[in-house]
């Protein structure tokens, strides 16, 4: 490995998950960066509320690792890649990660298993199985998240908790009166987890049980119910109208997460962590009605709590090492804040603070002697006392409550002359109706987000030479959007500003982002973009007719919920992806035609028929990798209106009831999404008669269709005929069903729902 390889891995590392997507287009970098995209895997197609059966490129799960849905699917990807050696591989079926440490060893090595089971049907069941057969085939699990740990026998468990590092019990709702994590702390003990490091309980726990969590925890997510009651019961029966809580935690915690609740009205708790001495990064999170004076260790660098909590003395001397904090916004009315932000540690990177931190106090108080003002009122002068930031911070968030509670808001004044801010980078001024900014913006800003400010002048941001993005959201005062803009702009976001005209001046801005604007009609007198733009999003906007000159290397157009019959007279010439989702798109010439170049294509819920998929003539788009026609209405679709050249077809939720002769002849078809249609009968009478499917084909989803056993086991026979064929996804009901709940082999037919 050269030097420069090394020094690209490392960056590689930093990169966000979906950057990292986009720059797979890079031919001489795309195996490094496939390597650091899919060092954490998740196996299985139930991590997100809601995930795509078919994507063309990487799909990703809510915390940005990308999903592979089957067993087989992982081991192909290997063979396919033998570079990559992933190194955490999460699974939502125990089963299946079962399957593939007896089958193909291989595929597990060097790698720490997470398993994240799925809740449905007889799942303790599964899981006692699971542990059983885990004692026969062991293998690396190091974390697990599972509501019903305690209920798994611990001679049955045992090999299973031995490796485990992480422990998650996630709240389960049993009904109107409470949850059931069914777990006693007496069971965590070290002779059962010994490497037990980190735990999650989301169930609430009394201030005196958390003496019992295991000694050798450094990471602790937990919540705590207080109330006047149990306080009463641990002082004798006298109640006090003040409590101490010196709360005896592992001594050894380096992290730690409290979600708090008060289900009484008490007037003061003191919540005492100052003797964790190891303790790095501490998160309370409270009730609304719940405010505590909290008293920490000097170890910390990382805090963050809800703005009704108070801190008992100065904040710079208790957490002289503090480089993180985050302030969030209560409904508690806090007058402290402003002393707050006066007494922060000099060694604070990155602050997050509500406005009323900045808040703008009149320095004139009435006296019964000084100076008369017009009126013949004596006031005194007091002396100026401006908030000094720390110099080195590089990330400051100013945010309040949401809009509407944001218009009473007070005078906040943000002063960038007393605080010039030379390191800061990143700086988001949010929910601040009231709010005024006080001399240039530091220098060094790379990303600014100005959210309901509507005082801040936008005339300002053409100085900041290193802006690279810009985020505003809210009205201003204009309707139109006209200012100069920095030449380093690349990623312009504009929302809910009731716009009715934009015109950008960044010559080189690549990415524009449109939503919840006040257009009818895009045309040249109203929408004037520079030509290096690249990537169009236009969203909520309801507009019924877009007639520009498009830049000429614009690439992906997004036209969303538009919710109105839109004409789009054209199309820019050079443009690879059009996403029309929840978009009727109509064409005022005799037929609609799209690029020539189009690579991937989504008119999910577009009002599109068969007549339409005819009028498209989308056969002639010889580049077309990606097709997705979903949630629309047309009964019938032949292969023969779609190009040769697609890769991935969703065809979910349309009323389907034929598919003609089939798609043997889309030869590079590999995805087929076929979900929530009426095509049981048309598979019934096509089984084994024709292939329906070309040499290329990868997965195909038929459940929610009403099809056989008979003419899924048919489907199947062909598709194991494939040479790249891995899953066929079916209803459960018509699976096979073992005497235990795991699976017998790495299957290519299942349900993954």
């Amino acid at each position: 490995m050269t030097k420069l390889t090394e020094y690209l891995d490392i960056i590689l590392k930093y990169v966000p998950f979906e950057e990292l997507v986009k720059l797979l287009e890079i031919p001489a970098i795309h195996d490094q960066v496939l390597k650091v995209l899919y060092s954490t895997i998740c196996i299985g197609c139930r991590f997100s509320s809601f995930i795509l059966k078919v994507n063309y490129g990487p799909q990703l799960q809510h915390e940005g690792y990308p999903i592979i849905k089957s067993a087989w699917e992982y081991v192909r990807f290997l063979e396919t890649y033998p570079f990559i050696s992933p190194k955490k591989l999460i699974f939502d079926d125990p089963g299946v990660a079962l399957q593939l440490a007896r089958e193909y060893p291989k595929s597990l090595k060097d790698a720490e298993i997470g398993l994240e089971p799925y809740l449905d049907g007889d799942y303790e069941r599964s899981m006692i199985a699971f542990c059983r057969e885990f004692a026969r085939t062991p293998f690396n699990v190091t974390s697990l998240s599972y509501n019903n740990l305690g209920a798994i026998p611990q001679d049955v468990g045992s090999r299973l908790f031995r490796d485990l590092v992480t422990v998650t019990v996630p709240q389960i709702a049993l009904g109107p009166h409470g949850v059931n994590m069914h777990i006693a702390m007496s069971q965590l003990t070290p002779d059962i987890f010994p490497n037990l490091t980190s735990l999650s309980l989301e169930e609430y726990m009394f201030p005196q049980n958390v003496s019992t969590f295991p000694a050798n925890l450094k990471k602790l997510k937990c919540r705590l119910a207080l109330s006047d009651a149990l306080h009463s019961t641990m002082n004798g029966g006298h109640k006090q109208s003040s409590r101490l809580l010196v709360l005896q935690f592992p001594a050894m915690l380096e992290n730690l997460t409290v979600n708090t609740a008060d289900f009484e009205v008490l007037t003061k708790t003191t919540f005492d962590i100052s003797h964790l001495l190891h303790l790095t990064k501490f998160d309370i999170r409270s009730t609304r009605e719940l405010h505590c004076f909290l008293k920490l260790p000097s170890s910390l660098k990382d805090l963050t709590y809800d703005s009704g909590h108070f801190i008992t003395t100065r904040l710079d001397r208790m957490c002289p090492q503090l480089t993180r904090l985050k302030v969030r916004q209560s409904s508690i009315d806090r007058n402290d804040l402003g002393v707050l932000v006066k007494l922060l540690p000099p060694t604070l990177k990155y602050l997050r603070i509500p406005p009323a931190a900045f808040k703008n106090v009149s320095r004139r108080v009435n006296s019964e002697k000084g100076n008369k003002n017009e009126q013949g009122r004596a006031y005194l002068e007091l002396p100026e006392n401006k908030v000094q930031l720390p110099n080195n911070l590089t990330v400051l968030k100013i945010r309040g409550m949401t809009a509407a509670a944001a218009v009473s808001a007070p005078s906040v004044l943000v002063d960038f002359e007393a605080n010039p801010l030379p390191h800061l980078q990143k700086l988001t001024l949010c929910d601040g109706a009231n709010l005024t900014v006080v001399g240039e913006f530091p220098t060094n800003i790379t990303r600014l987000s100005l959210k309901r400010v509507p005082r801040v002048d936008l005339s300002r941001l053409a100085s900041l030479d290193k802006l690279v993005r810009l985020t505003v959201v809210g009205p201003n005062g204009d309707f139109a959007f006209d200012h100069k803009l920095p030449v380093s702009l690349r990623r312009l976001i504009l929302k809910e500003m009731q716009l009715e005209a934009i015109y950008i001046h960044a010559p080189n801005l690549r990415e524009l982002i449109i939503y919840r604007q006040n257009f009818t009609r895009l045309g040249d007198g109203n929408f004037m973009v520079p030509d290096s733009l690249k990537k169009l999003e236009i969203i909520l906007c309801h507009i019924d007719e877009i007639s520009v000159t498009w830049p000429m290397e614009l690439e992906e157009l997004k036209v969303r919920l538009n919710d109105e019959a839109i004409i789009i007279d054209n199309y820019p010439p050079l443009l690879k992806h059009l996403d029309l989702t929840g978009t009727c798109v109509a064409w005022s010439g005799p037929i609609l035609t799209f690029p020539e170049g189009l690579e991937t294509l989504s008119m999910v819920s577009g009002w599109v028929t068969e007549d339409w998929v005819r009028a498209l003539k989308l056969s002639r788009l010889k580049n077309l990798k990606s097709l997705d026609l979903g949630t629309n209405e047309f009964t019938q679709l032949d292969a023969e209106c779609l190009p040769t050249s697609l890769v991935v077809l969703g065809l979910s939720e349309c009323n389907l009831q034929s598919l003609g002769t089939g798609f043997k002849s889309l030869v590079n078809l590999e995805q087929l999404d076929l979900r929530m249609n009426r095509l049981g009968p048309y598979f019934d009478i096509s089984k084994g008669k024709t292939d329906l499917f070309g040499r290329k084909i990868k997965f195909v989803c038929v459940s929610e269709n009403e099809i056989s056993k008979a003419a899924a086991t048919a489907l199947f026979n062909e598709l194991e005929t494939k040479p790249d064929f891995e899953f066929l996804e079916v209803d459960d009901e018509i699976l096979p069903h073992f005497v235990t709940p795991l699976k017998s082999k790495v299957s290519k037919m299942g349900s993954l729902d």
